[in-house]
């Protein structure tokens, strides 16, 4: 029979335990019902309305089984209850209710003045406990969930929160944090979900390597909490070049790039005996937006590697006989001009070496891409004519380039083809101990086989813009969708 239950602090004073008159307990289920008003809810949202079971003051929050509320009939026009009485009473304890369930996703009290449907809604639970009902929210990603940055740098993770019918969830609270050492969000934190259904934040990553995690929760949200990953990284590549192709000039025997802590390092290395620090001068191409459609094309004033690489800036390193200075000079769509520095370069063995901050480019994340030359300097106005070049005439440029977000596989549904508008290519990277299957997610969102790449093995494909990449290992297990970039960047399967 039931008796009203006493509240305690932090408890619901019009909540219900079910006893058989000997104990607080009964040995079957019991079925709850409720008649509720939905207000302005859509009929389809109100057919998934639900009743939950909690804990108060912050237990877990859990959907019932649902049972008949038959011997339950509702009263379709019932209105708003008076503030006096058994009524009062009731309302009283909805409005604790809500304050001791504000994480609810959409609750809404049972007598709302804005209310204009009237439903019965049944569960069965095996406990004693406190009822509410709402629509079950769904907290899913809204971006990648896997990131790829330099160290300090920024992310911006984002979830959705829908109800179980795919309708996005207005005025739910999520919270996102970050343990220990793994970051610091900046912004408003808890978000509230907008009409959108969206939250996000802005996660700035430790000043050094590694990879962090954070979490966003709404408690009620089915999948929730949801964990985000990032790994900040120092972007690094090298070229090489056979010796002996130069003449009787300075010969490149390696040229690297590293990109670290908001500078660039560049460094060429040359055969003994073929460089000079006094009047060796290497000219770099940098193209900071990766694009040969922009900047200047080619690495020589007849354009050479013009489909190689487009320099948005060149950076000169000058020998010692010339003050060793260091020179940058700037595309600005008809010509180049100096950008203002105090810069020198170094001359370690058989190489020379200058740093600079990424700041003199544009402020540029680090992401490029890069070729050299190098000349003899005669005077500061003359220089012989090009002994070397590095990566050689017609060979790809160095790249120094972030891996492609990795989004969560629960988001396969979501994703399909838009558009053939704007072709590029990805490049598959398998960095597990098996092979992998790759498939393109069609016009439809159906996978489509494509290929299998080897264990540690790359694989580069032609693509467009907007259409989604899926990759499964030997079992079919989903490790991953990719969005391709306008750039061929990697998608790191299983990194």
């Amino acid at each position: 029979r039931p008796s009203v239950r006493q509240a305690t602090e932090g408890e619901i004073n019009t909540s219900y335990s079910f006893g058989d008159g000997r104990d607080e307990t009964l040995a079957d289920n019991v079925i709850v019902g409720m008649c509720v008003e939905v207000g302005n809810l859509t009929p389809a949202q109100a057919a998934r309305l639900d009743i939950f079971r909690f804990e108060p003051p912050a237990g877990p929050v859990n959907t019932i089984r649902d049972a008949s509320a038959a011997f339950l009939p509702c009263d379709p026009n019932f209105g708003a209850p008076p503030p006096v009485g058994a009524s009062g009473v009731l309302h009283q304890g909805w409005r604790l209710v809500m304050r001791g369930l504000h994480s609810l996703l959409g609750t809404r009290t049972a007598y709302a003045s804005t209310s204009v449907i009237h439903l019965g809604l049944g569960g069965s639970t095996c406990c004693t406990s406190y009822f509410t009902w709402g629509v079950p929210g769904v907290l899913s990603p809204n971006s990648a969930s896997q990131f790829y940055q330099s160290p300090g740098g920024t992310v911006v993770p984002s979830i959705v929160v829908r109800d179980s019918g795919g309708t996005p969830m207005a005025g739910a609270i999520v919270t996102f944090s970050v343990a220990a050492e793994n970051g610091t969000i900046t912004g408003t934190n808890p978000v509230t979900t907008g009409v959108d259904g969206i939250a996000q934040v802005s996660w700035q990553l430790p000043s050094v390597p590694g990879t962090y995690s954070l979490t966003a929760d709404a408690p009620g949200a089915a999948e929730s909490p949801l964990t985000f990953t990032a790994t900040a990284l120092f972007l690094s590549a090298i070229l090489t070049d056979p010796t002996g192709d130069a003449g009787n000039g300075p010969d490149f025997v390696s040229a690297a790039a590293t990109a670290a802590n908001g500078g660039l390092r560049l460094i060429a290395r040359f055969a003994p005996g073929t460089f000079s620090a006094a009047t060796t001068l290497v000219d770099w191409a940098i193209d900071t937006d990766r694009n040969t459609a922009t900047g200047f094309a080619g690495i020589t004033s007849g354009h050479s590697d013009a489909d190689k690489i487009g320099a948005e800036f060149f950076v000169e390193a000058h020998g010692s006989d010339f003050g060793s200075t260091v020179r940058i000079r700037r595309w600005n769509g008809t010509s180049l001009v100096d950008v203002p520095n105090s810069l020198v370069a170094f001359y370690p063995l058989n190489a020379i070496d200058v740093n600079m901050p990424l700041s003199l480019l544009g402020d540029d994340d680090g992401s490029l891409n890069f070729k050299a030359t190098v000349v003899t300097e005669l005077s500061p106005t003359s220089t012989t004519q090009i002994f070397d070049f590095i990566s050689d005439l017609g060979a790809d440029p160095g790249v120094l380039a972030f891996p492609l977000a990795r989004y969560a596989c629960s988001l396969e549904p979501t994703f399909h083809s838009i558009n053939g508008d704007v072709s590029t290519f990805i490049r598959f990277v398998n960095q597990t101990a098996g092979p992998v299957t790759v498939y393109w997610l069609n016009y439809e969102g159906q996978r489509v086989l494509y290929t299998t790449v080897a264990a540690e093995q790359s694989y580069v494909q032609q693509t467009f813009i907007t259409h989604p990449w899926i990759a499964t290992d030997a079992s079919g297990a989903c490790l991953g969708i990719w969005l391709p970039a306008v750039t061929l960047d990697p998608a790191l399967i299983g990194g």
